[in-house]
């Protein structure tokens, strides 16, 4: 149990880290922390806690839009196992649709963004980063609007 707590403890201070970095403006600083959450969980502790530690597996697409990667995101693999990924799989869509938006590829923003909006209404109503998943993905409606 201490192996856990401790796993979860580390790896919401790094998902912290991330997002500060993030609005301070520092790509190495948040890249590093969203690769040290993913490196970190074991296989394991994601499908034992997946309630709690999958949301922040999703960080490294956040990254990614906050500083513009589009072509990063684009060559990002989707995440393995859609279900125990869930949170992750639906970011990883919107992310897409907001690079392909950025880069002018509307058609295929637009079917990115149908499966975010298909993948988001599909989670678990038990995944939770403080509350619901599903209603903390809904603050990127606003910005997957305005993309394209």
């Amino acid at each position: 149990m201490r192996q856990v707590y401790y796993h979860t403890y580390a790896s919401h201070h790094a998902y912290q880290l991330g997002w500060s970095a993030m609005y301070d403006g520092q790509h190495s600083v948040a890249a590093a922390a969203a690769a040290a959450i993913v490196e970190t969980t074991s296989a394991n502790i994601l499908r034992k806690f997946a309630e709690h530690e999958e949301a922040r597996q999703a960080l490294e697409w956040y990254v990614g839009v906050r500083f513009g990667k589009w072509e990063d995101l684009l060559a990002k693999p989707m995440p393995s196992d859609p279900d125990l990924r869930a949170v992750t799989t639906a970011t990883a869509h919107w992310a897409k649709a907001i690079a392909l938006g950025a880069l002018g590829r509307l058609r295929e923003a637009s079917a990115e963004a149908e499966q975010f909006e298909r993948r988001r209404a599909e989670l678990p109503p038990r995944r939770i980063n403080v509350v619901p998943s599903a209603r903390t993905l809904e603050v990127g409606l606003p910005m997957l609007s305005s993309s394209f």
